[in-house]
């Protein structure tokens, strides 16, 4: 069961569209900086439900949608978790965020906050219909009463409440970093614990150390400074206007003017025309001969209702077009079906390994230099001057020669986050940019060389515990 979970979180990585990152020029500029006008919003009372699920002095969910498993049972977070509606669940980005909730009744009700860190989602019911519901657990629910008056309040089942964003305090924790089930050199899997300060996570990176240079040099980067002389004058590039450029012979001009006149008009004809507009990449991979002759059959007809709009064209069309949706949807059902059965033996784990050296390997940068083969010196000698460290770029800012970029983890779910390429090799620093106010923190070689899956490494830093 654990394989097959594994399995099925890898290939939801792989499958995964880059997402958009951030802006955060300032924040890697100057580590973090204040909050937004929004984050300053948070702090405002604002009305909410509240309900409570478990035990009555219970812990709440068992892990919940964000990941933290049995962390929601041990302190810090015992009796402090919940569960919120999708309005501050937000697909996962609020996992980890901290709010204060309160209760109004003054008959019942402490003027005490309870502090409650956000480790799953309540859908539908109470917390649908883009309502700001909390779904808390027994022990936090109860808190909010006075002194003795904790199965009452229970006893009410929904209470109208008040809260506002707060900074989470973990009281002493650092980040923590666990490495989850399945992992591999190629498929690196991470849950974030005990964020301090925001909560929330906006991006995540990781950075792996530079090969030594007789191992992998090619997966080091090597940057030069964008005014480096190494074209020696704009007189390396031809001149078309030049004199010594002959004209092009009348015979030849003429030749080009009718096939810029002729060859649109007569492949409009024989081709057809598209519709025009953005048309976003189809998967035609698992296409069987039944869905490329509906396809074409398709094709077909709409070139001849482009030419003769007429009746029957028309209907013609919206047959083919029904016929083509049908077989697409077949095929396309039948295969997914075969995949997801295949991916459960030892040779569906072997296509994902496969799949994620391709897309490691379709990723590479081109520019990365594999070896110097010109005849002037001036790249070998920048490069020995930056690896002497005396190298300086733009603004007098020392230029690195050994090192290797930053990688953009994917967002998974909850509070995990992947990246799908390889090989890895640690140790592994790893960046860490929060969604509300860019702040921006970095642990140096956290997780070690020597890693392992299911195992927690313990960061010496956290972010401030101040919104």
């Amino acid at each position: 069961m654990a394989s097959s979970r594994s399995l099925a979180h890898v290939l939801l990585c792989i499958l995964l569209l880059p997402a958009p990152a951030p802006p955060m020029a300032a924040a890697l500029l100057f580590g973090g900086g204040k909050s937004t006008k929004a984050g300053l919003q948070d702090m405002e009372w604002r009305p909410a439900t509240a309900t409570w699920y478990g035990e009555a002095d219970g812990d709440g969910s068992d892990g919940g949608a964000c990941g933290y498993g049995t962390l929601v049972d041990v302190v810090p977070m015992k009796a402090r978790v919940g569960s919120v509606s999708p309005v501050l669940f937000k697909d996962g980005e609020g996992c980890g965020a901290c709010y204060k909730v309160k209760c109004l009744d003054h008959g019942i009700c402490s003027r005490r906050a309870v502090t409650v860190i956000v480790t799953d989602e309540c859908p539908g019911g109470m917390c649908g219909g883009g309502r700001t519901h909390f779904d808390l657990s027994g022990a936090a629910f109860s808190r909010m009463a006075v002194a003795g008056a904790g199965s009452r309040l229970r006893d009410r089942g929904q209470l109208s409440v008040v809260f506002r964003r707060t900074a989470c305090k973990y009281g002493g924790k650092s980040i923590a970093f666990r490495v989850n089930e399945g992992s591999t050199n190629f498929w690196l899997s991470l849950l974030v614990e005990f964020e301090d300060g925001e909560g929330d996570l906006g991006s995540m990176q990781i950075k792996q150390p530079c090969p030594p240079r007789h191992v992998r040099r090619a997966e080091c980067r090597h940057f030069l400074h964008p005014s480096s002389s190494l074209i020696a004058s704009q007189s390396s590039f031809p001149d078309v206007s030049s004199a010594r450029h002959r004209p092009l012979p009348t015979r030849r001009v003429q030749l080009i003017t009718v096939a810029l006149t002729s060859f649109p008009s007569v492949a409009s004809e024989v081709f057809g025309v598209s519709r025009g507009g953005k048309q976003e990449a189809k998967d035609t991979w698992w296409w069987n001969d039944e869905v490329q002759r509906a396809i074409k059959e398709k094709k077909e007809c709409f070139k001849r209702l482009h030419l003769d709009k007429s009746a029957t064209n028309i209907e013609g069309y919206k047959i083919a077009k029904r016929a083509a949706k049908r077989a697409v949807s077949v095929a396309k059902g039948q295969t997914y079906d075969n995949l997801y059965q295949r991916l459960s033996t030892k040779e569906g784990e072997k296509d994902i390994y496969r799949m994620a050296r391709i897309r490691e390997q379709k990723t590479r940068d081109i520019n990365q230099i594999k070896c110097i083969k010109d005849g002037e010196t001036e790249i070998e000698e920048a490069l020995k001057r930056m690896k002497s460290g005396k190298a300086m770029g733009h603004d007098s800012i020392p230029i690195e020669a050994n090192s290797v970029e930053w990688l953009d983890m994917k967002h998974v779910w909850g509070a995990t986050w992947c990246l799908v390429r390889g090989p890895l090799v640690g140790p592994f620093s790893v960046r860490l940019t929060t969604l509300s106010g860019r702040k921006t923190l970095t642990a140096r070689d956290v997780i070690p060389k020597n890693w392992r899956p299911k195992a927690t490494y313990t960061s010496r830093l956290n972010f401030d515990v101040s919104l």
